[in-house]
């Protein structure tokens, strides 16, 4: 079977109304109808027909949209591949960032956050910290040193924080370029964390 490839778009010379896109051997033989070439990456879901220049134009708008739904597209693989296997190391990761930021909610320096939760028993401590405190139990150091390590690890990788800020500042910029060929080179400067 052959694949049948529009290469022309049909037009009425009176108006310019388009009246459909059809292989180049289709020209019309109705002397009221004309032809022009579709462009090099022609699509309809790029290009829109423009009847006063009587030839398929790319749409900024069409093409913009097109790019921010493969950013989005590309965005949420790399959000995904963040995620480890298995639920449970999900839900470690997630309670001890949830650690890291409540310590550090406690405010002032290490110290005085330490002199605070010194002063908490060692169930309160194990029950607002049950990460940490395990963590510091098993390296036989403190809190504080625990948070630090969890620290280290989410700062290490690519987190979907910052993969959903390049995509929002990217997106952002595709649908402020006021043409196609901006809004290309907005998606094509992109830089994934």
């Amino acid at each position: 079977m052959t694949l049948i490839v529009s290469a022309i778009a049909i037009y009425r010379k009176s108006d310019g109304a388009l009246q459909y896109v059809a292989p180049v051997d289709l020209k019309p033989a109705d002397p009221a109808m004309a032809w022009s070439a579709l462009p090099v990456g022609y699509g309809d879901d790029t290009h829109v027909w423009s009847a006063a220049s009587r030839q398929m134009v790319e749409d900024r708008a069409k093409v913009s949209a097109k790019l921010i739904a493969a950013i989005k597209a590309e965005a949420e693989v790399r959000k995904m591949r963040l995620l480890t296997a298995g639920g449970a190391k999900k839900t470690e990761y997630s309670d001890q960032a949830a650690e890291v930021r409540f310590f550090w909610s406690l405010g002032g320096s290490v110290t005085a956050i330490l002199g605070a939760i010194g002063l908490w028993s060692s169930d309160r401590r194990a029950a607002v910290f049950p990460c940490a405190a395990a963590n510091a139990a098993e390296f036989g150091d403190t809190i504080d040193k625990a948070i630090g390590r969890f620290s280290a690890g989410m700062k290490k990788s690519a987190s979907k924080e910052k993969i959903a800020a390049v995509e929002a500042r990217v997106c952002a910029a595709i649908e402020a370029a006021s043409t196609a060929a901006a809004a290309r080179a907005a998606a094509a400067a992109i830089v994934w964390p």
